[in-house]
């Protein structure tokens, strides 16, 4: 089983949306970008991409959540926002 170790707080209960892809990937400002991320359904014999979500993060959050998925493909235990446990495996 895969732990990661976090201090979050959710005090608004925040929803899961539960995502199939990236639509769209624009740059807004200088250096942040907004994801548009879909689902699929299909309506009257088509399939369709609907937006379930938009997601507006700095460049640097980016880099930094690639490197956090890879370490949690891996195996690693990720520790916090800024580094996987190196070595750590669940």
């Amino acid at each position: 089983m895969r732990d990661a170790f976090t201090e979050l707080i959710d005090p608004a209960c925040v929803a899961d949306v539960f995502v199939e892809g990236i639509g769209e990937i624009e740059r807004i400002g200088t250096n942040c970008i907004r994801m548009t991320m879909f689902a699929t359904r299909s309506s009257q014999g088509r399939r369709e991409r609907i937006v379930v979500a938009r997601l507006v993060l700095q460049e640097a959050t980016l880099a930094r959540s690639l490197r956090q998925c890879s370490a949690f493909q891996a195996g690693d235990l990720i520790i916090d926002e800024n580094a996987p446990l190196e070595g750590a495996r669940h």
